[in-house]
């Protein structure tokens, strides 16, 4: 293959980045944290393909986690993926060894499980274990792992390595470490689906919402039942379908 080709493909390839408005001059060597607890949720609610017609009832968008990472590749030097493993169920560690395969740095560790009490508002799948404490209230086991520590710490660490700080999360928790970068120096970019909150918003350089890279990042799966239940059964209020 000549020069002249390699430039045409590599160009074809970076098209989405024209598209979301990413001019790469401004942002120099971009390193992506990816807060994969928060991603996968980024489609929960969605049914509709990007022709219009609407998933059939046992079918789901799912993050891709080949598609992002070739997505991420377009325009990142370094890639790290936090997730948190269950040790009894091998589907968490698959997910970690495919983005070992994708050519990230996995972060890990097991998921814990504490209690979150019902209230009336709660819907709860029939499959969700309902205990009672030493009082009668009701409660449930909802899994915990979140990587705000891991991520902060991890980006305070190689601070001197990146031009460009790239979070693809939603979670508001971020808000102080964007707003710390900034004052050092650094230019962030966002990536977060569903709502994303106007605090952390305004502390990024450049703030993309991930509906705008779906068709990317995303694939199709059958499933044999589909749950609305996000977290050991209780129902997030539903991410929004536009740009927030």
């Amino acid at each position: 293959m000549n020069n002249s080709s390699s430039i045409k493909i590599d160009s074809f390839k970076k098209l989405p980045l024209l598209e979301l408005g990413l001019d790469l001059n401004n942002f120099g060597r971009i390193f992506a944290f990816v807060d994969f607890g928060n991603v996968q949720h980024w489609y929960d609610e969605q049914r509709k393909k990007k022709d219009g017609t609407l998933l059939q009832p046992d079918e789901v968008f799912y993050v891709d986690i080949n598609k992002l990472g070739e997505f991420l590749d377009l325009f990142v030097e370094h890639k790290r993926f936090y997730y948190g493993h269950i040790p009894s169920k091998p589907a968490t560690l698959h997910i970690i060894i495919l983005a070992e395969k994708c050519k990230f740095v996995k972060i890990t560790k097991p998921v814990h499980r504490v209690r979150h009490y019902l209230t009336p508002y709660d819907k709860i799948s029939r499959k969700v274990t309902i205990y009672k404490d030493a009082s009668g209230k009701n409660y449930i086991l909802i899994p915990k792992c979140n990587f705000d520590v891991e991520i902060t710490l991890d980006a305070i660490r190689r601070i001197d390595d990146y031009d460009t700080f790239l979070l693809c999360s939603s979670d508001r928790d971020f808000e102080k470490l964007l707003y710390f970068l900034k004052k050092k120096g650094k230019k962030t970019i966002l990536i977060g689906g569903g709502y994303v909150s106007k605090d952390l918003k305004q502390h990024a350089d450049k703030f993309i919402h991930a509906n705008r890279i779906r068709n990317l990042i995303t694939s199709v799966k059958k499933v044999k039942a589909r749950s609305l239940k996000r977290a050991g059964g209780i129902s997030d209020p539903p991410p929004a379908d536009r740009v927030a």
